[in-house]
C-alpha cells in the first residue's frame, strides 16, 4: 500500500497538535547523491527487464523528462506523467523523490493499486489513501482513531483536513505527494471526480492559504488528463504541467553499452542497432541489451566487428529472442500486456483493430498531410503526444495508451519494428476472424475472386452481420464484402417487388383476356343456336378458337400467380430477420395465392414451409403506427407512447390510437400512467412534466426543473409523482401540481426515477453510475437510504419489481445488476453485448426485461437464466413494458416504432395450408386493420376463416 522514500538512517520527528489528537511525524533525511556510473565497477553492472530501477542502478537512463519534473515540482509545479505501460515512469518517480530528498523536500508515495478498487467504497477507499499517506510520511497517530472522529464528514472532506490539519503543520519544508497507477482510480466503483476535484482545490488554495504553496503532487499513470474528471458539467483537470516520457535517444542512452562496451571498440553501434529495433522504447530496450550483454559474453567469433555484422547480429538476435515464439518468450510479460489492452473490450476491438490496420499500412488518416514517397519510420513519443492530444478520438488515444503507437508531426506510426513484426496485418486478420459472425463466408467468397454470390450475406444473416459492423472501424475487404452483400440483397429485394409488381400486371392482363375470351365464346354459341345447319361447321370452329384463347389466358394468369408467390416467398425470408410482420404478412400472402390454382407439388411445399417456418419464428404480434416510448397502463386496457410533432399517443392494445395529446414544445422523453389508471404523465426535453386525465385532459405543467426531465413516477396512491431531471435532482410533486420535495445527490444527471410497490422508498438512476435508495419519512418526504455501487458505466434505468422484494438496474455498461431494498447486490446479467436502458419487470416478478443500444430486447428470469432476445429494432430500444397479463411485451425506441411481443413460446405445429393461414391472419387481424402503413394489405385475410 505504500512505498517508503527514506533512508535507514536515523530520521527527525516533529510533534503536531491535530485537535484533541496528537501525532508525531518523521521527516524524510537528507538522502546520497545519484551514484555516477563511471563510479561503479563492472562486478555491479546489470540490466533490469521490468520494475522500478534501484536509485543507483547503473543502467537508468537520464532524459529529457527527468530534468523537466524535477525543476518543475522544485518549483511548486503540480505535474503529471501519463503514457502508456513500461516506459519507465515508476523509475522516473523514484530518481526524482530521491533528488529532491536531497534537497530537503518532504517526500511521499501512494500507489492507488494497494489500496485496492474492487468492490471497495467511498469510504474505505479515502480511508486507505489517508492511512497510506500516514505512513508515507511516517505520521505516528492513530488514523483510525481520527478518521472515525470525522464519520459526519465526506469521505473527501476528511482526506483535505487530513492534508491540512495534519500533514501541512508536520513541517515547514516543501512537501511532493507522488500518486503513482491514477489509471486504477478510474475503474473504481464509484465517482472519482471528487478526488481530483479536492486536488485541483489545493491547487487554488493557494491564492487564499500561502502554506499550499509547500504542497505540490505528480500524478503517474496510464490515462489522459481529460479521463481524470468524467462529468464533462464540471471543470475539468486542467492545472499543471504534462510531463512527456519519451524513449531512449541515442546520446541518453550511452551508459546502456557498459554492458559490453570492456570486450567491444563498437559498443556504441551496437546500441544504435538495439535502438533501431526497439525505438528506444524502455522495457524493450533493456531486454535486448540485456540479452546482447549475455549473447556477446559467450560469443568467441568477431560476428560484430563492423557496423554491418552488428546490424545482422542485432537482428537475428531480437529475431530468435523476442519474435519467434513471441507469446512463450515474452517473459517479463510486456507484448501480451499490449495485446491484452487491445483485445480487452469486445465491443471497442473491431475498432482499435481496424485504426491499427491503417496506421500499420501507413497509411494516411483523415485531415493529416500525405506522407513523403517511401516513408515508414519508428519514432520514440514527441512531445505534446498523450497530453496535447485532447483532440483525438478514444481509439487513437487507446492506441497511444496501449504504447503500440506513436504520434509524430500529426501522424500515427507504430512505435518500433518489434511493434510492427508481432503485430502484424497476419496477427490483425487473426484476431478480427475470431469475432467475425461471417469469416467463413469472407474468405470464400474471396478465394472465388468475388465472383460466388452465394456466399454473401441475405436476409438475418446479413442484418446480425450489419449489426456487429456497426461500431467497427474494419478493413477495407470487410466493407467490401458487406457492402456486397447489400447490394445482393438490394437486388434480389428490388427483382422480388418488380416480380410481384409484374406478375400482378400479367395477372391482371390475364383476367381481362380471359373474361374477353368467355364473352365471345359465349356470344359466338348464342350466335350458332341461331344459325343455320349450312354454317353449323364453321360455328364449331369459332367456339374451339375462343376456347383456345381463353385456354392460353388462363395459363397466363396462372404463370402470373406462381411469379407472385415466388416473390412473396423471396420477401419472407429476406424481410423475417429486421421486419417480422412484414415477413408474415408476405408468406400469408403467398400461401392465398397458391390457394387460387393449381402449383407443382415442389412449389406448394416450399409455400407451406416457408408459412411454417415464419410463423414459429414470428414473436411481433403488432405494431403502433408511431412512438419511441411505451407502457402499458396497470389495467391493461391503454398503451402510452411519444409521437412525433411533441405528442402523446394513446392506443389500446390493438393498436386504435384513442388520444393524440399536443402541448409540449420538444421531444417526449417518457410517457407512465398512474396505478389506477386515470392519470397519464409525460415528461419532455422542454423541462417540464404534464399530468392528462386518460380522457385526455391537460391538469398540471409541472415547472422547476432547470433542465430536461427524463422520467416520471406515480405512487401507489396516484396521490404524488416524482420526476427526474439532468439538473441532477429528482422533484416531488402532488398530482394537484404543488412541489412538495426537491431530492438531491447525484452528480450527474437523473435518468429515471420508480415508486417502491409500497410507497416507502424512491430508487432513481444516474450518468454518475449509481442508482440511489431513497426513504420515505413522513408521507411525503424522502431522504437518502443508500447509494448503490457496481455499475461502470452510465445507468439509464430502474425499476422495483412488484412484489417489491427486489429492484433491477441497466447500464452501458452492458449490464443489468439486481439488488435487494438493502441495497445488496444479488445478481449481474451480463447476456447484452451493447448498452442497456430501460427495464421492466412482469406483474409477478417472475420475468424482467431490457431493451438496448443493439437494437435487441432480452428477457431473463430473475435468476439470471436468459429467456429470450428479440431482434426488436433498427436502432436503440429506449422503453420496455410488460402487459399486466404478463401475455405482451411492448418495445420502442429510436426507430420510432412501438412493437408489441408475444410471451408465448409454443411452437407452431405443421398442419394443412388453411390451418396455418387461419393462425397467420388471426396474428395479422390488429396490425393489418388499424395500422396505416399497411393499407394495401388491409384486406388480405379477410376471406379466411379464422
Amino acid at each position: 500500500m505504500s512505498e517508503i522514500l527514506s533512508q535507514p538512517n536515523q530520521v527527525p520527528q516533529t510533534e503536531v497538535e491535530v485537535g484533541e489528537k496528537s501525532g508525531k511525524i518523521e521527516l524524510f533525511a537528507s538522502a546520497s547523491p545519484l551514484f555516477s556510473v563511471c563510479d561503479l565497477p563492472a562486478t555491479e553492472f546489470e540490466y533490469q527487464v521490468g520494475g522500478s530501477l534501484p536509485t543507483n542502478a547503473p543502467t537508468y537512463v537520464t532524459r529529457g523528462a527527468d530534468r523537466e519534473l524535477y525543476d518543475s515540482l522544485k518549483a511548486g509545479e503540480f505535474c503529471y506523467v501519463l503514457t502508456g505501460r513500461q516506459m519507465g515512469k515508476s523509475s522516473l518517480r523514484v530518481q526524482t523523490a530521491r533528488r529532491l530528498q536531497a534537497e530537503n523536500t518532504a517526500c511521499g508515495i501512494v500507489d492507488i493499486t494497494g489500496i485496492g478498487t474492487a468492490q471497495i467504497t467511498p469510504v474505505h477507499w479515502y480511508a486507505g489513501f489517508t492511512a497510506t499517506l500516514a505512513n508515507s510520511f511516517k505520521i505516528k497517530m492513530n488514523v483510525r482513531t481520527w478518521w472515525r472522529d470525522r464519520e459526519h464528514l465526506p469521505p473527501v472532506v476528511r482526506l483535505n483536513e487530513f492534508i491540512e490539519q495534519v500533514l501541512l503543520p508536520s513541517t515547514d519544508r516543501n512537501i511532493v505527494i507522488f500518486i503513482d497507477e491514477i489509471d486504477s482510480i478510474l475503474s473504481l466503483n464509484f465517482s472519482s471526480d471528487d478526488f481530483f476535484a479536492m486536488l485541483r482545490g489545493c491547487y487554488n488554495k493557494r491564492a487564499e492559504n500561502p502554506e499550499y504553496n509547500r504542497l505540490t503532487f505528480a500524478l503517474f499513470g496510464v490515462a489522459t488528463p481529460q479521463n481524470l474528471i468524467s462529468d464533462k458539467t464540471r471543470t475539468p483537470f486542467n492545472i499543471g504541467r504534462a510531463i512527456e516520457l519519451k524513449g531512449f535517444e541515442l546520446a541518453e542512452a550511452t551508459p546502456l553499452a557498459q554492458g559490453w562496451s570492456e570486450t567491444r571498440e563498437n559498443s556504441l553501434e551496437i546500441l544504435k542497432e538495439i535502438l533501431a529495433w526497439t525505438g528506444g522504447q524502455p522495457f524493450l530496450t533493456h531486454k535486448i541489451c540485456q540479452l546482447t550483454a549475455h549473447k556477446l559474453a559467450a560469443e568467441t567469433s568477431s560476428d560484430c566487428n563492423s557496423a554491418a555484422n552488428c546490424q545482422l547480429f542485432i537482428a537475428e538476435l531480437v529475431q530468435l529472442s523476442t519474435l519467434e515464439n513471441w507469446e512463450f518468450q515474452d517473459e517479463p510479460e510486456h507484448l501480451k500486456t499490449i495485446r491484452d489492452r487491445l483485445l480487452r473490450n469486445p465491443q471497442r476491438t473491431g475498432r482499435l483493430l481496424g485504426l491499427y490496420q491503417q496506421i500499420l499500412g501507413n497509411e494516411t488518416l483523415p485531415n493529416q498531410t500525405e506522407k513523403p514517397a517511401g516513408e515508414l519510420s519508428y519514432l520514440s513519443p514527441p512531445a505534446g503526444g498523450l497530453a496535447s492530444g485532447s483532440e483525438d478520438s478514444s481509439e487513437k488515444m487507446e492506441l497511444l495508451l496501449s504504447g503500440l503507437i506513436v504520434k509524430y508531426q500529426g501522424k500515427l506510426r507504430v512505435y518500433n519494428p518489434i511493434y510492427a513484426s508481432v503485430f502484424n496485418r497476419e496477427w490483425i486478420q487473426q484476431e478480427l476472424a475470431k469475432r467475425r459472425p461471417y469469416s467463413e463466408s469472407i474468405v470464400a467468397w474471396e478465394a472465388s475472386n468475388h465472383s460466388d454470390t452465394s456466399r454473401l450475406l441475405q436476409g438475418r444473416s446479413l442484418a446480425e452481420a450489419l449489426t456487429w459492423a456497426a461500431d467497427k472501424s474494419l478493413g477495407d475487404r470487410d466493407y467490401q464484402f458487406l457492402s456486397a452483400s447489400q447490394e445482393l440483397e438490394n437486388r434480389e429485394v428490388q427483382r422480388a417487388l418488380e416480380l410481384e409488381k409484374a406478375a400482378s400486371q400479367i395477372f391482371a392482363e390475364a383476367n381481362l383476356v380471359l373474361t374477353q375470351a368467355q364473352q365471345k365464346a359465349k356470344r359466338t354459341v348464342q350466335l350458332s343456336l341461331f344459325g343455320l345447319a349450312a354454317i353449323s361447321a364453321i360455328s364449331a370452329s369459332v367456339v374451339l378458337q375462343a376456347q383456345r384463347v381463353a385456354t392460353g389466358a388462363d395459363t397466363q394468369k396462372k404463370q402470373a400467380i406462381i411469379t407472385q408467390i415466388e416473390a412473396l416467398k423471396s420477401t419472407a425470408d429476406l424481410t423475417l430477420s429486421y421486419d417480422q410482420l412484414g415477413a408474415l404478412v408476405a408468406a400469408v400472402s403467398a400461401a392465398k395465392k397458391m390457394r387460387e390454382i393449381e402449383v407443382s407439388p415442389a412449389l406448394k411445399a416450399q409455400t407451406v414451409n416457408i408459412l411454417h417456418q415464419t410463423l414459429n419464428a414470428v414473436r411481433e404480434r403488432n405494431r403502433l403506427a408511431n412512438g419511441h416510448t411505451a407502457s402499458f397502463s396497470l389495467d391493461g386496457k391503454l398503451i402510452g407512447s411519444a409521437g412525433d410533432k411533441f405528442t402523446v399517443k394513446v392506443f389500446q392494445p390493438n393498436g386504435k390510437l384513442v388520444l393524440s395529446l399536443p402541448g409540449h414544445s420538444k421531444s417526449i422523453t417518457e410517457v407512465v400512467f398512474s396505478p389506477d389508471s386515470q392519470l397519464i404523465a409525460s415528461t419532455s426535453f422542454d423541462n417540464t412534466a404534464r399530468i392528462w386525465r386518460s380522457d385526455g385532459t391537460l391538469l398540471q405543467i409541472l415547472k422547476g426543473h432547470r433542465d430536461l426531465v427524463w422520467s416520471a413516477s406515480f405512487s401507489p396512491n396516484s396521490q404524488l409523482i416524482a420526476t427526474a431531471s439532468s439538473d441532477k435532482t429528482i422533484k416531488i410533486w402532488s398530482t394537484g401540481g404543488v412541489l412538495l420535495q426537491t431530492l438531491k445527490g447525484h452528480t450527474r444527471p437523473v435518468t429515471s426515477v420508480r415508486f417502491s410497490p409500497d410507497g416507502n422508498m424512491l430508487a432513481s438512476s444516474s450518468q454518475d453510475r449509481t442508482v440511489k435508495l431513497w426513504k420515505g419519512s413522513g408521507e411525503t418526504q424522502f431522504r437518502l437510504e443508500k447509494t448503490l455501487l457496481g455499475h461502470g458505466d452510465e445507468v439509464w434505468g430502474c425499476n422495483f419489481s412488484p412484489d417489491g422484494e427486489m429492484i433491477a438496474s441497466a447500464s452501458h455498461d452492458w449490464k443489468v445488476k439486481l439488488w435487494n431494498t438493502r441495497g445488496k447486490l444479488l445478481k449481474t446479467l451480463d447476456d447484452s453485448t451493447a448498452g442497456l436502458g430501460s427495464v421492466s419487470w412482469s406483474a409477478d416478478s417472475k420475468m424482467l426485461s431490457a431493451g438496448s443500444m443493439d437494437g435487441k430486447v432480452r428477457l431473463w428470469r430473475p435468476d439470471g437464466t436468459l429467456l429470450q432476445t428479440f431482434g426488436a429494432h433498427q436502432a436503440d430500444v429506449w422503453s420496455v413494458s410488460f402487459s399486466p397479463d404478463r401475455t405482451t411485451l411492448a418495445s420502442a425506441g429510436k426507430d420510432s416504432s412501438v412493437k408489441l411481443w408475444s410471451l408465448d413460446a409454443a411452437k407452431v405445429e405443421a398442419a394443412e395450408v388453411d390451418k396455418l393461414l387461419a393462425i397467420g391472419c388471426r396474428w395479422l387481424g390488429d396490425y393489418l386493420q388499424y395500422n396505416p402503413r399497411v393499407e394495401s394489405d388491409q384486406h388480405l385475410c379477410e376471406k379466411t376463416d379464422n
